[in-house]
């Protein structure tokens, strides 16, 4: 039931809310129908019916139902009455809750609304919740009270069911802000029982940092504590590339780590079983307060608990029996977790374990039969590359929808990181629990001084893998998604033949080819192919041509974009960087692209300012200021040129003449033209890019998706579309 729970809420928040009406009525009445079915078959025939799937099939019925309602509940009593409000302004009295997140020279802050004004007039609502962007920071602290007047705007929902939007709800954000005015705080005086946790949580933050240096502080902030934005965009990015960024989300993996620890200090007190399962089962919960009950963490608390009440009464626990009842709970008490992307991952990759797990470590040892001692020496290596195979299995779905590829190094990886990153956990601890009072925070340093360096080794190593390459599997390939497919169906046949040493032989000798073949196709119709990329609310554009790429615009508040897209097309070298904007957005994804990209040359507009923070991230780059008019070089065989301030760059690929439009220009005409908005070039296809609501010039135009848009150029001249747009 669990799972039924979970898929309709996933079903409500892709399809929204006018289908998910529909669906639930016609789950409610196919329930009803098949309960109705089953019993006039029982009281006629007075024997129990045949079709033993009738009342599993109307419990999923009704269950989906159910919680298609209490979507449909939440969405009316939370979501539809503050719709209208968006694109409008108002003055707000709202309650901050939670210290502010600093990203993209921006401030953004957690308010609950509790009183709005709009145009002079007080409106009635319920209290809501707004993440609220500031430019400047404001004096305030958690569970203050701030006056303030805001612009609302609706989260983007056109990313599918793990849209911008939907991830917000199921944080509990309803809208988004912009303060527009002078903010006024008003010291809170009272001390709710969430304010203590945010201040405990900031405390322990707090700990670390001033133990360690600011990127080791901030991946043992990420790694105990669930807090991503504190990992530094390279680290997480490189854990994102190479398959590992769960161990950056708290979840199973946390809180066993932890309970284990606890569990073994308490075995030291004269306390019994249950003495003892009770002070661990404290401990989780307090770690769940701590941390703020996100789903993934609280899936696995709930299983935790379940196991040590089994234990406690002297009872063993079915583990498929308290995930579905840990997805159960959670669903019933939080409607929007359907678009939760970390809780459908963290469920899915613990039902992957439970089911697959044993089977795929057995396969792995199976060679080793013959050989104890190198069996028992491998089982630790078979342990984790059946689980990470497992979770593999059951997340490919999500993987595919969300992230559009497959890290192919995850197994390497996890085998790798996995236990330094335990290890980790455990060294930091000590520092979170003894920095917390000051008479013993001299005890912590020996632990912070080794977590530190455990740190630095994680970052080192999760570089190198990132830098590997080939990783990165592009899912947008037909051919690759075939091989994909047909993966689980040999893996299935391979782990049905337990005695059958050739079968098995044959068939990861035939998934073996089906992947070369598969590899060697795409490679051969990609030879000599120019990829113009982008992605949504960017002002980044790319053109990248066997493993090598050109950056042509950088720009927006989405500064690791170009990164992005460079590590999921395995490109290792950047050939050209131009940077026409001058924007600090623009800056800081230069020099960070600089830093981990060797670059060839970077081309700025004329007199324009340099700086320091480029100049050190440049290295060995040539720094060129290029003129109006002035022919460059992009890729080997590519030329652009240059209109005034580089507002336009102008190239042509095999024939098609495109442009990328950042400014004011003079007109012109192309076939295909990337512009912020301008509208001052006739093209055939427009595509938009930047975060505004530019106004595309006549014509047929597109606008990027979440997971990015490429544009085939090839040799002959056609082109192909392939990714998510917008319009």
């Amino acid at each position: 039931m669990g799972f039924t729970a979970l898929a309709a809420l996933a079903c409500a928040a892709g399809l929204g809310r006018e289908a998910a009406g529909k669906a639930a009525l016609l789950c409610g009445v196919a329930g009803g129908v098949l309960l109705l079915w089953g019993m006039l078959r029982r009281v006629i025939r007075r024997a129990p019916t045949k079709q033993k799937w009738v009342l599993p099939a109307a419990c999923v019925c009704l269950t989906a139902g159910l919680f298609l309602g209490i979507f449909l509940r939440a969405w009316d009593k939370q979501v539809a009455p503050v719709q209208s409000f968006a694109g409008r302004e108002g003055a707000i009295r709202a309650t901050v809750l939670d210290y502010p997140e600093r990203a993209y020279g921006r401030v953004y802050y957690t308010v609950r609304v509790e009183s709005l004004r709009m145009e002079g007039e007080r409106v009635e609502i319920n209290p809501f919740t707004v993440r609220m962007t500031s430019w400047q920071p404001m004096d305030c602290e958690p569970y203050d009270l701030v006056e303030c007047t805001v612009s609302f705007y609706e989260f983007d929902g056109t990313g599918g069911l793990y849209s911008t939007r939907n991830s917000r709800l199921a944080d509990g954000v309803v809208l988004g802000a912009y303060r527009t005015g002078k903010a006024d705080c008003i010291l809170g005086l009272a001390l709710p029982p969430g304010e203590i946790a945010v201040r405990l949580r900031e405390l322990v933050g707090r700990a670390f940092a001033q133990q360690l240096p600011e990127d080791e502080a901030g991946l043992l902030r990420g790694i105990l504590l669930g807090q991503r934005e504190r990992v530094p965009e390279s680290v997480y990015d490189d854990f994102l590339r190479v398959g590992v960024s769960h161990l950056l989300v708290v979840s199973g993996l946390h809180l066993s780590v932890l309970a284990a620890l606890f569990r073994f200090l308490f075995g030291r007190l004269p306390f019994g079983r249950a003495g003892r399962n009770g002070l661990t089962a404290l401990v989780v919960l307090v770690f769940l307060v701590v941390i703020g009950f996100p789903a993934s963490a609280v899936r696995s608390g709930i299983m935790l608990l379940i196991f040590l009440l089994a234990d406690s009464l002297g009872r063993e626990t079915d583990s498929a029996n308290s995930l579905g009842a840990a997805v159960l709970v959670i669903c019933l008490f939080h409607p929007f977790a359907g678009g939760d992307l970390g809780f459908a991952l963290s469920a899915m990759a613990t039902l992957g374990i439970l089911l697959f797990a044993r089977e795929l470590t057995g396969l792995v040892l199976r060679p080793f039969g013959n050989r104890p001692g190198l069996r028992r020496a491998l089982r630790p290596v078979a342990g984790v590359l059946g689980v990470n195979l497992s979770v593999l299995v059951m997340c490919l779905p999500i993987q595919m929808l969300v992230f559009r590829g497959l890290p192919l190094i995850a197994p390497l990886a996890n085998l790798v990181l996995i236990f330094p990153c335990q290890l980790l956990l455990y060294l930091a601890i000590p520092p979170a629990v003894l920095g917390l009072m000051p008479a013993l925070q001299p005890l912590a340093a020996p632990f912070a001084f080794c977590a530190g360096w455990l740190a630095r080794v994680i970052f080192r190593l999760a570089r190198w893998l990132a830098a590997l390459p080939g990783v990165f599997l592009d899912l947008t390939e037909p051919l690759l998604l075939l091989a994909l497919g047909l993966t689980p169906i040999f893996l299935f046949f391979a782990v049905g033949m337990r005695r059958r040493k050739r079968a098995v032989c044959l068939l990861l000798a035939g998934l073996t080819a089906t992947w070369a073949v598969g590899f060697w196709m795409v490679d051969a119709q990609r030879k000599g192919v120019v990829t113009l990329a982008v992605v949504a609310d960017s002002s980044a554009v790319l053109m990248i041509q066997d493993n090598r790429a050109a950056v042509l615009a950088l720009g927006g508040y989405r500064t690791d974009t170009a990164d992005s897209l460079l590590r999921r097309a395995n490109v290792r070298a950047v050939e050209t960087l131009c940077m026409p904007l001058r924007d600090p957005d623009a800056r800081e994804a230069a020099a960070e692209l600089l830093r981990v990209y060797p670059t060839e040359r970077l081309l700025l507009p004329e007199d324009a300012y340099v700086g320091r923070d480029l100049l050190t991230a440049a290295g060995n780059a040539e720094i060129a200021f290029v003129a109006e008019g002035e022919t460059f070089t992009l890729l080997e065989d590519i030329s652009g040129s240059s209109a005034p301030e580089m507002a336009r760059t102008d190239f042509s690929v095999y024939g098609v003449q495109a442009a990328v439009e950042t400014g004011e220009n003079p007109g012109g005409e192309c076939d295909l033209l990337f512009t912020t908005g301008q509208g001052s070039v006739g093209s055939v296809w427009t595509v938009l890019i930047g975060d505004g609501d530019a106004e595309a010039p006549p014509g047929s135009s597109i606008k990027p998706g979440e997971s990015g848009l490429f544009i085939d150029i090839y040799p002959d001249g056609t082109m192909n579309v392939r990714g998510e747009t917008d319009a």
